[in-house]
Parts: structure tokens; sequence; C-alpha cells
């Protein structure tokens, strides 16, 4: 993902399906998410992948660069999270097919902080 700013108000990219895009700056700032599975994966130092997240690439993209963090209850503070740097779509041919598997960048701030009561859907709250 390839980001550079056009104006305050606006920004663009390529996108993973490598395409050119543009639209408004300064969407979604974090996300919350109930992690059971255990599908945190360390990439490569200080940089993870977490997936099989149900939601469009469009709101995928509104995504990059905000905070992400994983929580085992929606009222427990997070134990893991960090910067989203970037998305993939996951491809196997089974029941997760075309789910959303983030690439974040583990930062020690992003643990036990609180999602705050209601807005939580599908084991997810985006604020």
């Amino acid at each position: 993902m390839v980001f550079s700013v056009l104006s305050p108000f606006f920004e663009s990219g390529i996108n993973a399906a490598g395409k050119l895009y543009s639209r408004r700056a300064e969407m979604t700032h974090r996300i919350h998410l109930i992690e059971n599975a255990d599908l945190i994966r360390r990439v490569d130092g200080d940089i993870f992948e977490s997936g099989n997240w149900s939601l469009s690439t469009e709101r995928a993209e509104d995504l990059m660069g905000a905070d992400i963090y994983f929580h085992k209850k929606q009222k427990e503070p997070s134990f893991y999270g960090g910067k989203i740097i970037s998305y993939r779509i996951y491809n196997e041919n089974d029941k997760h097919k075309g789910r959303i598997i983030f690439r974040f960048e583990y930062a020690r701030d992003h643990r036990g902080v609180l999602a705050g009561a209601g807005g939580w859907s599908n084991e997810m709250k985006i604020v």
C-alpha cells in the first residue's frame, strides 16, 4: 500500500488490487476486534498479521493507518495491538475466502485499552 497526501482533506494510493485511488482523508481512527482464535502471526520484527476478518475492502482501505486493538471480550482491555500498515484478501478456497487480513506494526501502548460501551457488531467495533 502506497500513500501520498494530496491535501489535508484528500489522500491517494494504490489499493490491494493494484489500482490507484483517492479519497477523503481522516477516515476511521480505531478498530477493536474480538480475537479468540489465536490468528495473530509475526511477519518480521514488530510486524504482525491478523485475519480472517469479515469486512469490505473499502472499509479495510479506510482503516489504513488506523489503530487496531485486540480483545478477548468486549468489556476487557485490549491484550495486543498497533497501527495498521496494510491489508490483504484471504484467497484460499475455504469458508474464509474473501476475508481481510490486516498487517500491523505492534505498539506497546495499544495494550490495556478499553473499547468503551456499545457499538460492537460481529465481534468488532469501529470508532
